[in-house]
């Protein structure tokens, strides 16, 4: 049996060895067949396209001999890895025929495009190449840089990657197409073109070669500079990384040396770039950026002194040193276009145009666009306001006051959420801020401290800064997303600088100029006689202050009571100025469509009765809007705010278009009577023209006529102007004193009636209000325009025989004009007189956008304006009104304030600023308060209408601005 065992178990042996055997061999041929094709593979040399003529990177001699920069590289690649190439040289068409067909394995050398983008693949850049301008000198052109070269006949040469960036980059150049590179330079040469763009060392041959070289100039400053790469047919990966592992084995000093001998002092070479190694970056992190291409940054051109442009256009200030310690530190290319704005500048690196913003305040808002880094800069914000004005120590203070803050400052964020009771009104810019408070439209103003600083100091020299507030602006490099690997990069690159070399960056920019003196001591020795008198005075004075300190305590206390009690009472103002600011937009917003469905009532043909319906609506809804108009000045002038404006003005003008007035509402009045004559009178010696508030007058003698009309039954109502003083008032020089009597035939009043006549709320008794109506504003408000016309106001009067109201005023008389601004005075009056015709021939067919979130009010004017034969668009937001605007079809936009989404002052300030539009923009809106005109016009809005809308006004001032 165990010989047996013994047989079974040898048999089993020799049948295991025979299996390896026969594995072995399926094996090794296996083997052998796969690698036969490697073999072929390596044997089979790669195939690099390269231009015939291209000098110096290639050129083909008459013998076929290729040389040139570009072939030794690429020879020097072949030998340093030990891989067999062939050149396959040929035209530019020929090369990217062979390239896109895949007969060749890459190209030697290009830039990159978009187009090649779509089919070829690169290699990390192995060079680099300036592109400039070339030009006669026997022009005399001074050219330095692209956009001189405005309104000259301009070409850019052929096949390369500019052709087809700068016409896109530059459209204000006309660029003359040309086909061939010798075209090019003959054109040159023979003046039919100014300037030619190009790369340097080709052009540069081209001219020496016709010995041409001393009479054409090269500008001082490149257009661009591009990166040079290996192009490979798309779906070859493994041939861009044997490319690109080739490139970084080969040695500096070989590659320096060949340089030099083709491209003698070219100082822009790829791979002379060198990143710091003190960085720390990792090999992974040195190859990505080996890949990266060049960089676009965005900056800003007025953020001095962190950011700014000079004179000459270049870029300074604390981000410049940054950017430039950045190139070398990193290797990194970085382009701009300086002609961009800041908003378009965030534009860009929102749809990734943009690569890196160098200088940008952090805020969570633009996090949604962009990586930030470490900060390398904090501001501190610091509040501003006029010298001697308000007492601020810190951001509570501001409570009640009108407070702003540029609308681009990273402050907005922080203070809506901080101080959500101190609403920041957003200025354009910090110097229309800084002009603002100075102006005394703004209280106070929210800035940063380094950028307000010199400003302050050169400028706006009634300002200070009176309070630091708890935050600062965090500056940092703002990376677009989808270059989120550069940011490590970066916060490396930052780290590594010495923070000694960052506080030098930022003296630089921000120091400050000291003077230095004798010391202490000099000073000591030269003024010791005096000391001793100077201690025995302060003693007195010590024993002095001691007394007083207890009393200025005291005083001080009280004077704190006084500016607590007055800003107390400024907040009610404040508060009561906005609650009728409010409650006049609400009630006018009604009424405008009340007295806009009126007129469209009027014009569709109605008959008598109907059309006197009509009139008691539009009266009675006048009515309503002087009530309204009355407690908003009453308002105005108890808080001290009225003022008055002063122009010229024709006075026998003025109470012809009142009495006017006063005969059209007696006529619709209920109790309207045939009985009653009203005239006016004027004095001789009164001078036609005056100098004062016109308005502010008329509205005088139109709250007396009415009073008087509303109490007289019959009889007459008659004005009488002079020149008399009745009332004793000091007569100031250069003014004349005009006394205004109003008699009338009414019910008349008592003496204790006449003693409250002028009192705020009141009227004569309770049953007067009931019988005539009334607020018992009107009369006080004649007293307070009185005073502020430097006159006064009083009344005779008894009952069943009438009333006399004197008053008066004291104005200057005007200076006669010049026959010029007569001229345009009368064609001011021409433009107002229009005929219907003409101004319907004016609107005809004209395109305006009509916007207003109240659809009933859009509707009405809508049909307004389609009366005259205009094409009205509507929107309901300024938000949609941006939108249509930016189509650039309308001649004028009619804009409402006070919307949902977009107010009007915001849309209004993008079209003027992003859009760049200039078409009149016209506010149609119910705030009508002073404030809100002001604003309208800050906006950049040309005029502003009020609602209810005025017809006749409104159709002539469109009238006046599309003519």
């Amino acid at each position: 049996m165990k010989l047996v065992s013994h047989l079974k178990l040898t048999h089993n042996k020799w049948l295991i060895i025979a299996l390896l055997f026969v594995f072995c061999n399926i094996s090794f041929a296996n083997v052998s067949e796969e690698n036969a094709p490697i073999e072929n593979e390596q044997a089979k040399p790669l195939k690099i396209s390269i231009l015939e003529e291209n000098s110096p990177y290639s050129l083909q001699l008459p013998n076929g001999q290729l040389i040139g920069y570009y072939v030794d590289f690429w020879q020097l690649w072949a030998k340093t890895n030990n891989i067999n190439i062939e050149f396959v040289v040929g035209t530019y068409d020929q090369n990217i025929s062979a390239l896109k067909s895949k007969k060749v394995d890459f190209h030697s050398g290009l830039f990159a495009t978009d187009n090649r983008d779509l089919w070829a693949d690169y290699s990390i850049p192995f060079d680099r190449i300036n592109t400039t301008l070339f030009y006669l000198n026997s022009q005399k052109l001074s050219i330095n840089k692209i956009l001189d070269t405005k309104g000259l006949k301009v070409a850019i040469q052929p096949y390369s990657a500019q052709a087809s960036e700068l016409p896109k980059q530059y459209p204000e150049i006309d660029f003359t197409p040309i086909d061939s590179f010798d075209e090019l330079i003959n054109q040159l040469i023979s003046g039919e073109l100014d300037v030619i763009i190009g790369e340097v060392y080709p052009l540069k041959n081209a001219f020496r070669k016709i010995g041409a070289q001393s009479i054409v100039a090269q500008a001082k400053l490149s257009v661009t500079s591009n990166n040079v790469y290996a192009l490979v047919p798309k779906g070859n990966k493994k041939l861009v990384t044997k490319i690109n592992n080739g490139i970084r084995a080969m040695a500096r000093s070989e590659l320096s040396e060949l340089a030099n001998k083709w491209l003698p002092n070219q100082n822009s070479m790829y791979f002379n770039k060198r990143i710091d190694s003190s960085i720390g970056l990792t090999q992974s992190e040195r190859y990505w950026l080996d890949s990266l291409g060049d960089l676009k940054i965005g900056i800003g051109k007025f953020w001095k002194p962190i950011e700014f442009l000079n004179e000459d256009q270049q870029l300074q200030g604390i981000s410049s040193d940054y950017i430039s310690r950045l190139k070398s530190d990193l290797g990194l290319y970085l382009e701009s276009d300086y002609r961009l704005t800041w908003a378009e500048v965030n534009d860009r690196v929102k749809s990734g145009d943009i690569d890196i913003l160098t200088a940008v305040g952090i805020t969570d808002k633009r996090r949604e666009y962009l990586n930030f880094t470490a900060p390398y800069l904090q501001i501190p914000m610091v509040i501003v306001v006029k010298k001697n004005g308000i007492f601020i120590q810190k951001p509570e203070d501001l409570l009640g006051y009108s407070v702003g803050a540029s609308q681009s400052n990273p402050i907005n964020d922080i203070w809506s959420k901080q101080y959500p009771n101190i609403v920041l009104q957003p200025t354009r810019s910090s110097s229309h801020g800084l002009q603002a408070v100075q102006d005394g439209e703004l209280d106070a103003f929210i800035a940063n401290l380094i950028t307000i600083g010199p400003k302050i100091k050169d400028t706006y020299t009634e300002l200070e800064v009176v309070a630091i507030t708890p935050y600062n602006i965090d500056v940092a490099f703002g990376v677009r997303k989808g270059l989120e690997d550069l940011v490590p990069i970066l916060n490396k690159w930052l780290k590594s600088i010495p923070a000694e070399d960052k506080l030098d960056i930022q003296n630089v920019w921000m120091s400050s100029e000291l003077k230095q003196g004798k010391n202490f001591f000099d000073y000591a020795l030269q003024w010791s006689p005096l000391v001793f008198l100077g201690l025995l005075i302060a003693g007195f004075i010590i024993k002095k202050n001691i007394d007083l300190s207890k009393n200025i305590k005291k005083r001080i206390e009280v004077e704190r009571r006084l500016e607590n009690a007055k800003e107390a009472s400024e907040i009610a103002n404040r508060n009561k100025e906005q609650f009728l600011a409010n409650m006049s937009h609400e009630v006018r917003t009604p009424i405008n469509a009340l007295v806009g469905t009126a007129h469209l009532l009027e014009q569709s043909g109605l008959d008598k009765p109907q059309l006197d319906y009509i009139e008691s609506i539009n009266y009675s809804a006048n009515s309503l809007l002087l009530l309204v108009d009355d407690i908003s000045d009453f308002t105005k002038v108890e808080s001290g705010i009225l003022s008055l404006d002063s122009s010229s003005f024709n006075l026998n003008t003025l109470l012809k278009n009142v009495f006017s007035q006063a005969k059209v509402n007696l006529s619709y009045s209920e109790d309207s009577s045939d009985n009653i004559a009203i005239e006016h009178h004027i004095s001789l010696d009164i001078p036609s023209d005056l100098l004062g508030d016109s308005h502010r007058l008329g509205q005088i003698i139109t709250n007396l006529l009415s009073n008087a009309i509303k109490f007289t039954k019959e009889g007459a109502i008659i004005l009488k102007v002079s020149t008399e003083n009745p009332m004793g008032l000091p007569i100031i020089e250069n003014k004349t004193t005009l006394t205004f009597e109003l008699q009338d035939s009414g019910i008349g009043m008592t003496e204790p009636q006449q003693n409250r006549l002028f009192q705020a709320y009141s009227q004569t008794d309770s049953s007067i209000a009931r019988e005539y109506g009334g607020t018992g504003l009107g009369l006080a408000i004649c007293k307070k325009l009185c005073t502020l016309m430097d006159g006064d106001i009083k009344v005779e009067s008894e009952i069943d025989k009438g009333s006399k109201f004197i008053f008066t005023v004291q104005l200057e008389k005007a200076i006669n004009q010049s026959s010029e601004k007569k001229s345009k005075a009368n064609e001011n009056t021409v433009t107002d007189d229009r005929s219907l015709e003409e101004i319907k021939s004016i609107l005809n067919e004209k395109e305006i956008l009509l916007v207003d979130d109240n659809l009933v009010n859009l509707m009405i004017a809508k049909k307004i304006l389609n009366g005259y034969d205009v094409n009205v668009t509507t929107a309901e937001n300024g938000k949609k009104a941006v939108e249509l605007a930016s189509e650039d079809k309308f001649d004028l936009i009619l804009m409402d304030i006070q919307m949902p989404e977009m107010d009007g002052y915001q849309a209004t300030k993008i079209i003027r600023e992003t859009l760049q539009l200039k078409l009149p923009i016209i506010a149609l809106s119910a705030n009508v308060m002073e404030n809100d005109k002001r604003l309208s016009k800050l906006s950049g809005m040309d005029d502003h209408l009020a609602k209810p809308i005025k017809v006749d006004e409104m159709i002539k001032t469109l009238a006046s601005f599309l003519n």
